[in-house]
């Protein structure tokens, strides 16, 4: 197997997958725990071993923008990254995301894993808190998913001026070491740069920039 970085930078040659338990389903397809082991640069006798969450793909489509596109996906990401160390942006993006392939084998797609707080999607939260859902939870769940929203609504917003879009589905929450909750992106399936986005797909360009101007125009706190 090959661990692969689209788009420029180092590759990694030769590694090891060993997948484990099933974390989880997406629309896109079936997420494990996998570790996996790559060879050292500096030694290549040795080992490194490195406890990721691995995305096999119900379907592929290379000719899509993001979404059932692992190329694309791990090729926006990790531009991003780089734009979010060189700007020093606040972005909470994966400190890894690369294309698995194998031959014979369709594209895979590993991540940095972290451990998800049992809350309501960023989504959700964002679009109840005007209806009776939102009433039932205590003032300190409020809280938590109050610090969620808004530092996901701080990515996005950091994103758009930087060319960039990030949907709500790629947001999870994440326990900080400051005790608060963070919005880290551990889904790769909707980060978009904008212009090649254009270019491709007018009509969900078109989709992005409508979200994009509600999430300029939405308050920074929620109810408590």
């Amino acid at each position: 197997m090959r661990l692969m970085r689209p788009g420029g930078g180092r590759k990694v040659a030769d590694a090891q997958v060993r997948k484990g338990a099933v974390l989880g389903k997406s629309p896109e397809g079936t997420l494990f725990s996998a570790t996996v082991n790559v060879k050292s640069s500096k030694n290549p006798a040795r080992m490194k071993s490195r406890h990721l969450t691995l995305k096999r793909f119900i379907e592929i489509d290379a000719e899509r923008p993001s979404v059932y596109n692992p190329v694309a996906q791990v090729k926006q990401v990790n531009a991003l990254m780089r734009i979010n160390n060189q700007n020093k942006l606040g972005l909470r993006l994966p400190a890894t995301a690369r294309l698995l392939r194998k031959e014979g084998s369709p594209d895979a797609v590993v991540v940095t894993r972290k451990e998800v707080l049992q809350l309501p999607s960023y989504f959700w939260i964002k679009n109840t808190t005007r209806q009776k859902e939102w009433a039932p939870f205590s003032k300190e769940a409020k809280i938590k998913m109050n610090q969620f929203y808004k530092d996901a609504l701080r990515q996005q917003r950091i994103a758009d001026e930087h060319g960039y879009f990030i949907d709500d589905i790629c947001f999870k929450p994440v326990a900080g070491a400051n005790g608060q909750v963070e919005a880290h992106v551990l889904s790769l399936g909707g980060v978009y740069n904008l212009e090649e986005l254009a270019s491709k797909d007018t009509k969900k360009y078109n989709a992005v920039q409508k979200h994009v101007g509600h999430e300029r125009e939405r308050i920074w706190e929620l109810p408590l």
